[in-house]
């Protein structure tokens, strides 16, 4: 008879790690909300508000509908959001100069074709092409959004007749109503005219040159100026 061996085995101490986080940390909030929003942007932008649904926002920005809500909150709050994310983005447009060291036409060409290039600039009429789509279903919105982008970008404008005004460029003239009338001499409805579908292009070299002049020759003589 073989008697039986009995082998305890020593048991093993139990330890538990920590398991290793899988997969992206999430997003700050406002990150997160800055990616929608410019997804959305140009969503709203190509199909309009009716044909962008809040769903086709969310696949393409990776997102819920339920994150969309939380974030922001429904389809009318997301294009309005949008709206003013996108305006607010005019006071990235930098328009300083190096008046110190350039003629005074030099600096207003440059400072023109900054203007007529933003004016004409793809994303700007993608915008201003929403803006005039949905002026019926948002009239305050639209309203308020135009002109407070237009403030905006005016008081850029001022920024730079002032520092003309500090070299002693120019003499002591409204900075404002300089502002309105050389945009409207450079750019005028360009912009407005291209979100509409007209056939707008930047303008040439030598149209630029001849704006500027009449600037110039017109307003700023007319105050003061003796040289340019």
């Amino acid at each position: 008879m073989t008697a039986s061996t009995n082998i305890t085995r020593k048991a093993q101490p139990h330890t538990t790690e920590p398991s290793a986080r899988r997969g992206r940390p999430p997003l700050d909030p406002e990150v997160r909300r800055r990616h929608l929003l410019g997804v959305a942007e140009r969503l709203f932008a190509a199909g309009g508000y009716s044909d962008t649904t809040l769903e086709a926002v969310g696949k393409a920005a990776g997102m819920t509908k339920r994150s969309i809500y939380e974030l922001i909150g429904d389809k009318g709050e997301l294009f309005c959001a949008v709206c003013n994310h996108s305006h607010a983005n005019i006071g990235e447009i930098r328009l300083d100069l190096p008046v110190s060291d350039q003629s005074l036409r030099s600096n207003l060409l440059a400072l023109a074709h900054k203007l007529a290039d933003h004016a004409l600039d793809d994303r700007t009429i993608a915008i201003e092409r929403t803006l005039v789509a949905e002026h019926m279903r948002f009239p305050t919105l639209i309203k308020d959004i135009d002109a407070s982008s237009r403030n905006a970008l005016n008081v850029k404008i001022a920024g730079v007749f002032s520092e003309l005004i500090g070299f002693g460029m120019i003499g002591q003239v409204d900075t404002y109503k300089a502002t309105e009338i050389f945009f409207d001499l450079v750019v005028g409805n360009l912009g407005f005219r291209k979100a509409l579908g007209f056939d707008e292009v930047h303008p040439s070299d030598a149209d630029v040159e001849e704006r500027v002049d009449i600037f110039i020759e017109g307003f700023l003589r007319r105050h003061g100026l003796r040289h340019a």
